[in-house]
């Protein structure tokens, strides 16, 4: 007589259960009209909706954009680390620093979204966090589809590891900030330069070249909120010589 083989628990369900009741929390987002405004710099693509940021995306294979990248990225965890000290380590998984700083140049991909429903970029993130969790990953955009959460999720990758760390949080937390850049499209438009194109569906604003350091700042200072005012965070690591996959809600 064939046993019946047991199911194994999911590690990752108290974290779903946070991440369902973070979103009841924040609620819908709000946004009838669905007007479209893309921000497109030499590091940063934006996209907004409703005049509040929905995506921020960073990563790129040109070298000079490589390493703006991964200075942001640095800056970013000095922002944290001169604002809290040696508590700003306990927001960061230890194998992501040690990659960031053992390696010269570690391919980097950086993403903020606010997964509203049917924007090219969910289905973006929904095959990034797929790839990085493999089976862990289902349900965890579905969670947050269409309400005012942000999802942070930071790779990096170098000699076959990868290691992500994903952090969520509420939008409104980082919007309350008036000295928080990236937030609203007023502020690129009052603070950079660049040249508006009105299209069919969507409003573009071309940052020019010559605001490389100031992205680069502002990604810094956006993604060291982002991370210090996360409600949840979950470290992933991959690891082909091993062919194990780690993951750790912290």
């Amino acid at each position: 007589m064939a046993q019946v083989q047991s199911q194994q628990p999911d590690p990752l369900a108290p974290f779903k259960e946070q991440l369902r009741k973070l979103a009841e929390e924040t609620g819908p987002i709000k946004c009838p009209s669905r007007e479209m405004f893309t921000v497109r710099g030499q590091l940063i693509t934006a996209r907004y909706l409703c005049n509040e940021v929905a995506q921020i995306g960073a990563g790129h294979y040109i070298p000079h954009l490589r390493q703006a990248t991964s200075l942001a990225l640095k800056l970013a965890l000095q922002m944290l680390y001169n604002k809290d000290g040696v508590n700003a380590f306990k927001l960061i998984p230890t194998g992501l620093l040690y990659m960031l700083y053992t390696f010269k140049q570690p391919d980097i991909t950086i993403s903020l979204i606010v997964p509203h429903r049917n924007l090219y970029s969910d289905l973006v993130t929904m095959l990034s966090l797929t790839i990085a969790l493999e089976d862990y990953a289902k349900g965890f955009l579905e969670t947050v589809e269409g309400r005012d959460v942000y999802m942070l999720l930071i790779g990096v990758e170098t000699e076959g590891m990868t290691d992500i760390l994903f952090a969520f949080g509420l939008m409104n937390d980082l919007r309350e900030n008036e000295f928080l850049p990236l937030v609203t499209k007023s502020y690129v438009t009052t603070n950079y330069t660049g040249l508006t194109i009105n299209g069919f569906d969507e409003v573009t604003f071309s940052i020019s070249p010559i605001h490389l350091e100031n992205e680069t700042f502002d990604l810094g200072m956006l993604i060291a909120e982002a991370i210090r005012k996360s409600k949840l965070r979950l470290w992933v690591l991959k690891d082909p010589s091993l062919g194990k996959i780690f993951v750790q809600a912290v």
